[in-house]
């Protein structure tokens, strides 16, 4: 009897639990507190599976809105909505009858671009969650979809070095397979647009493909064009250079990118400037240099760092061999700051022009030190206005300085600014390019004088600018000739085509996109649109400016800035009677009492914006000017 009251006694104790578990069960919300039933929906493109499942996008700070971005390849009648815990969503919206997606369901019934009021219901009638939905589709647009192993893309947007294997997938726009299978890995890519939050990424595939024609290879850009607005910059200005006859340009092609089922937006595949029988065709020294040492990572050798009496810097790594020939092939781009500093080989001359070795990444010190000192004589020669043509392509070094002074690139000569070099026995000179990046060009810099039309820059509007295209033009009179000839003969019948119309084909490219990436970066349309028109007016205002300099030979001055408060010295060719248009905050002193102004270090007059320019000169902030008056622009 004691036994059976101790049972009684513990069930009666363990009934509250009991009676607990069971309502809670029967209660239990899976996505209470974790999100909404939105983030459970999944949509199987033409019921393919794997990597063509899609999730909605939900913008942070509007949690009720949530948008399908289909693919160009997606038929609605094929593709499949599926959701869990609810027993069916309902898709509302005016003047339309109501639509029951159960899960399993097709998207037969639902129309694009229509904003839908939308409700999951329980079996038993209740409303479980409510929000709107969107549904959007582009339109003869190719799609990627990377699944990366932790199914996440956290690791690289922590670290852009961060290096993730993955699975990729990428159809034409019509849903046939381009590729598919194992990346080696995915990483980041970029130096400033790393900092904004659509990022560009690196793909390394397993097996080396010919993506849409542009060649057969391992390593692909995904670039996001996030600085661009009209999101074609790039591809006007691959084009011109292409047409204007520039070896090894990059090919591109648009895509809509999708990284672990969630749309990022429109992008485009780019070929990267490497050496390759279809990229850069030039004697590979980097297979060399391992081939003479039996290694494949170059990277477990010590790294060096010298400074020679030039006061330049050199640095590489310890090789123990070098191949009998070490004049090629060679990779160099211009780069400043970290973009120099993090890198394992290259080379700072005298004058301070900091160049990295793209290939060899791991180069010897004899390696290095022969690759600089080339520039360092190509600069000597540059500045003293010695002859160049046996040591540069002088045609190449015109026409990579046209593209960057016609489109006036921010970054011109400074970052992202390439030159090559083969091997002595294939062609001894070195060549400028092949271009790359231009997403803050064409009067969308937003870095004032940048997008001034009426002026030249000599590529030194940016805060690390190069001298070398400055030099070259000034003081070579083969080389500016050259600029004009192939500016009147090769450039400017592009510009004219673009001006015509072809800018317009550029935008109806992008727009086959259907806005889907100004929703998902929540960037209006309209930007979109009025950068295109900024486009269309710079261009035709820049062939203006640019036929008075090059055809009509019309009087250029050279205005010198010192001293600005972004800590950049441009010189800026301005016609005989034109203005600055706009002049950068010069530089104050903390015991200023007044706004310092610019002033003529040779004269000591004050020059504004709209003062006419009649003679080269050099401009100081008026807190610096005393201080540099009567000596040179060193302040020596």
């Amino acid at each position: 009897m004691r036994k059976k009251l101790l049972v009684l006694i513990f069930i009666a104790a363990l009934l509250p639990l009991i009676i607990y578990l069971i309502w809670h069960y029967k209660t239990y919300d899976p996505y209470k507190g974790y999100g909404s039933y939105y983030d459970g929906i999944s949509i199987d493109i033409n019921g393919k599976g794997q990597m063509k499942t899609i999730s909605t996008f939900t913008p942070d700070g509007f949690p009720e809105d949530h948008y399908v971005f289909l693919p160009s390849s997606a038929v609605l009648p094929e593709t499949r909505i599926y959701y869990k815990e609810a027993d069916v969503l309902i898709l509302s919206a005016e003047g339309h009858e109501d639509i029951a997606l159960y899960s399993g369901g097709n998207l037969s019934n639902v129309e694009r671009d229509l904003i839908y009021q939308t409700a999951f219901y329980s079996k038993s009638g209740e409303v479980l969650d409510k929000g709107k939905m969107l549904f959007m589709q582009s339109t003869d647009t190719a799609a990627v979809y990377v699944e990366t192993e932790s199914g996440g893309m956290e690791n690289i947007y922590n670290d852009k070095e961060y290096r993730e294997y993955g699975k990729i997938y990428i159809e034409d726009s019509a849903g046939n397979i381009e590729y598919m299978g194992d990346l080696k890995y995915i990483k980041g890519h970029g130096n400033t647009t790393w900092k904004e939050d659509k990022k560009s990424l690196g793909v390394m595939l397993n097996d080396p493909a010919d993506l849409f024609n542009m060649g057969v290879s391992y390593s692909w850009v995904l670039m996001a064009n996030c600085l661009d607005q009209t999101m074609f910059a790039n591809s006007l200005v691959y084009d011109m250079a292409r047409n204007a006859g520039m070896p090894y340009t990059p090919e591109l092609h648009y895509a809509d990118l999708y990284l672990n089922g969630k749309y990022n937006g429109l992008y485009q595949i780019v070929e990267k400037n490497e050496i390759g029988a279809e990229r850069i065709d030039i004697t590979d020294l980097n297979t060399k240099n391992q081939q003479a040492n039996n290694a494949l990572d170059h990277g477990m050798y010590e790294a060096y760092s010298e400074n020679p009496k030039s006061e330049g810097e050199r640095k590489g790594v310890c090789l123990p061999v070098d191949p009998l020939d070490i004049t090629g092939g060679y990779i160099i781009e211009h780069d400043y700051g970290e973009k120099y500093s993090n890198e394992v080989s290259g080379f700072r001359t005298a004058t301070g022009e900091k160049y990295v070795l793209r290939s060899p990444v791991y180069a010897s010190e004899k390696e290095v030190n022969y690759i600089a000192e080339i520039f360092e004589e190509i600069e000597k020669r540059a500045i003293e206005g010695e002859e160049l043509s046996d040591l540069i392509d002088i045609e190449s070094f015109a026409d990579k300085y046209l593209v960057e002074e016609i489109v006036k690139n921010d970054g011109a000569g400074a970052t992202s600014s390439y030159f090559y070099k083969d091997a002595d026995s294939v062609d001894g000179h070195v060549y400028a390019g092949p271009v790359w990046d231009y997403d803050m060009a064409l009067g969308n810099s937003g870095r004032g004088l940048t997008d001034i039309p009426d002026h030249l820059d000599f590529c030194t509007n940016h805060m690390q600018q190069t001298r070398l295209f400055y030099y070259l033009y000034m003081n070579n009179s083969e080389f500016r000739e050259t600029v004009k000839k192939d500016y009147q003969e090769k450039f400017r019948p592009l510009l004219k085509e673009l001006i015509d119309g072809k800018v317009d084909e550029y935008r109806e490219v992008v727009d086959k996109d259907d806005n889907m990436d100004t929703a998902r970066w929540k960037r209006g349309a309209n930007e979109r649109y009025e950068a295109v028109d900024i486009v269309k007016d710079f261009l035709k205002k820049r062939m203006e400016f640019l036929d008075r300099v090059w055809i009509n030979d019309e009087e250029i001055h050279v205005v010198h800035l010192l001293k600005d408060r972004g800590s950049r010295h441009p010189y800026i060719g301005v016609l005989d009677g034109g203005t600055m248009e706009i002049l950068p905050t010069p530089k104050s002193r903390e015991e200023d009492t007044e706004e310092p102004f610019w002033m003529v270090l040779e004269t000591g007059e004050r020059l504004d914006e709209d003062t006419p320019v009649h003679s080269d000169m050099t401009l100081i902030s008026s807190s610096y000017y005393e201080e540099y008056k009567g000596k040179g622009e060193d302040g020596r």
